[in-house]
């Protein structure tokens, strides 16, 4: 991806609702590893709903619907956050890695 195009990406995570994370490569091995997954929440009128998973796979997507899986891959995100970056630093390392990298 080109720095014209990653700069205004980051500028819009100052919006509300839209958060960036970095997982610093010292963060060490984590349960992501595996592949991308995307936890998908319904909004309230569907009450009960506990929502779904979709993990990406190389050949393939998953949807995982059954609430003790959605379970593990909210604690899996959970873990995620607590170890990557805070927003405000995660967009400095974004910045200082484009100055880095873009000459």
């Amino acid at each position: 991806m080109r720095a014209s195009r990653i700069f205004p990406s980051v500028q819009r995570t100052r919006q509300p609702r839209i958060e960036l994370q970095i997982l610093p490569l010292d963060a060490g091995a984590h349960v992501a590893q595996q592949g991308s997954f995307q936890i998908l929440r319904f909004p309230t009128e569907f009450v009960g709903d506990p929502g779904v998973v979709y993990l990406e796979l190389l050949v393939e997507g998953r949807y995982y619907e059954d609430p003790d899986e959605i379970t593990l891959y909210e604690r899996a995100m959970n873990d995620l956050r607590v170890r990557a970056a805070p927003p405000e630093e995660s967009r400095t390392i974004v910045y200082r890695t484009l100055k880095e990298v873009v000459p």
